[in-house]
């Protein structure tokens, strides 16, 4: 297998460099491309020199029939000659065909000589006299020993233009070349990486299916495993059941002192060895992940005081005392699991009250920020050694108890902190999700118009054995309204009642101006007898929203 990941990287690797292999002949092809279509564009510089020496063949002939004395050319068209000549002159020495032209006429040097002499004879030529017969041979002699000087630089442009061809040519042909280069490479680089891409997902998906297979094996082993030990718990607990009977039994028989001893021994390592066969079945339910975590309202209290009563047998018999309280301001009814709680709590103090180096354990419940807090305060006997602060979760060695606790917790989203206060003393926190919730009783919601009515209200509400309803219980369930009549806009407040507490009874304390709309009626709120009637009539049912 690492052979063919290695193979697949290599390939990987190929194909990168074959890509840049491929883009530098890209880069060159279209390197020569450039150049190719820049020495075509520079290839008419010959057109431009024929052009010149055409123009200057004109003016020679124009500028002799005027000297001969035609009539149909004028000054003006010799004018137009010099003009025309003058802008070829100028074209063909600036930008684009300067350098070019200059480099041709390097050997002949005819441009220059001839934008010279323009410039020398232009008043001359601007100004000619058809009676100055000499003087216009002379001129027309000067310029005439350029002509064949112009027929050598337009035949060695038209040269020079062929070269510039065949070379521009020659370019393209090279750029075709390399572009074929390039989709050869570009085509290898695509089979090396549809290769290596067919090569990583035949092993993805080979490794897939073995993972997948691993996965069913140990799932197969951890059921295995589950079902072996729940087996064996229970086949032990059987006859473990069994032998405890028969010691109840021998206890009962008459027994001297020595041997009640040894029974008492007996009995108690019995019942040891029965509570690690349930910590035994408790840890394989809880590694198979079969655990329910409940959330049902339960007192704090009564947590507390189970705790107690659970502890309190292993504390007499070790001589270490536990000590649980559920501390002032706890609220009386919050959500969470209660038995697994007492489990992880009964599980990690039992296991400190087995620990030989504690003296005594404190408990504190108490609720904080939505949190169950319970704090035991550990103290040790001097001289203990120091523990790890960082060792989960308590004083003692790991075990199977410990383990459980801290299992059940971590299911319930809960959390556990060990902290070292004095030498001798530690504090492990074990801190719950629990939100405070309230109990399905009867709760009383009363709508007062005067300070006075309401407090009647009240008073009759505590005195029939029901509680009050106020905001801060909103998830309480309302099965009574109490609303003084007549109200304000009335229909509107039962109806707006109707729909906060569906269910509930609405009775009007006072004279209502539909008393259709109520359930129940009490005439006057002074009526404290006929107040509690209204409030515990049972046979009254609450009227449909």
């Amino acid at each position: 297998m690492r052979r063919h990941l290695r193979r697949a990287r290599g390939l990987l690797v190929l194909a990168a460099i074959a890509a840049l292999l491929a883009a530098a002949f890209a880069w060159r092809a279209d390197q020569q491309l450039s150049s190719a279509q820049h020495r075509l564009a520079a290839t008419d510089v010959h057109g431009q020199v024929a052009l010149l020496e055409s123009e200057f063949a004109g003016f020679i002939s124009d500028l002799t029939r005027f000297a001969e004395g035609d009539r149909l050319i004028e000054q003006d068209s010799i004018s137009r000659r010099v003009d025309a000549l003058w802008s070829r002159a100028k074209l063909l020495q600036s930008a684009p065909y300067g350098d070019r032209a200059q480099r041709i006429d390097r050997d002949i040097g005819v441009l220059t000589i001839l934008s010279a002499r323009l410039r020398t004879h232009e008043a001359n030529l601007l100004d000619l006299d058809r009676a100055a017969q000499d003087h216009n041979r002379r001129v027309i002699a000067v310029f005439d020993l350029l002509r064949d000087d112009l027929a050598r630089l337009t035949a060695a442009a038209i040269a020079e233009n062929q070269a510039w061809r065949a070379a521009a040519q020659s370019d393209a042909a090279d750029a075709r070349r390399l572009t074929g280069h390039v989709l050869i490479a570009a085509l290898a680089c695509a089979v090396m990486l549809g290769i290596a891409a067919a090569v990583q997902f035949w092993q993805h998906r080979r490794l897939r299916r073995d993972r997948h297979r691993l996965v069913r094996r140990a799932h197969r082993a951890e059921a295995t495993r589950s079902r072996f030990l729940s087996m064996m718990s229970h086949e032990l607990r059987t006859p473990m059941n069994g032998v405890l009977g028969m010691l109840q039994l021998l206890k009962q028989s008459h027994l001297n002192e020595n041997q009640a001893r040894l029974l008492d021994q007996a009995e108690r390592s019995g019942t040891q060895m029965t509570g690690l066969l349930g910590d035994i079945l408790e840890y394989s339910e809880l590694q198979a992940e079969r655990l329910d975590i409940l959330s049902e309202p339960y007192q704090p209290a009564a947590l507390s005081l189970s705790v107690q009563q659970l502890l309190s047998a292993a504390a007499l018999r070790n001589r270490t005392p536990v000590y649980v309280e559920c501390a002032r301001g706890t609220p009386e009814w919050i959500a969470g699991d209660f038995a697994r709680l007492r489990q992880a709590i009964s599980h990690l103090t039992g296991n400190l009250v087995d620990d030989d180096r504690v003296r005594s354990i404190d408990i504190s419940v108490s609720h904080d920020r939505g949190q169950l807090l319970s704090l035991f305060t550990v103290r040790t006997l001097p001289g203990s050694p120091r523990r790890d602060d960082a060792q989960l979760p308590g004083i003692g060695p790991e075990t199977l108890g410990l383990t459980i606790a801290g299992g059940l917790i971590e299911m319930m989203s809960g959390k556990i902190r060990l902290t070292r206060r004095e030498a001798n003393s530690h504090d492990i926190a074990i801190t719950i999700p629990a939100p405070i919730v309230y109990p399905k009783r009867d709760y009383v919601r009363v709508e007062e118009l005067s300070e006075t009515t309401g407090l009647l209200m009240r008073h009759a509400v505590r005195d029939a054995g029901l509680r009050h309803w106020t905001a801060a219980r909103a998830s309480a369930l309302v099965t009574i309204v109490l609303i003084e009549s007549p109200a304000n806009h009335e229909a509107a407040a039962v109806a707006r009642m109707r729909q906060a507490h569906p269910g509930a009874r609405l009775v009007a304390v006072g004279r209502p101006l539909d008393p259709l709309l109520f359930d129940a009626q009490c005439n006057n709120a002074m009526d404290h007898r006929a107040l509690q009637a209204a409030l515990t009539d049972t046979s009254v049912t609450a009227r449909a929203v």
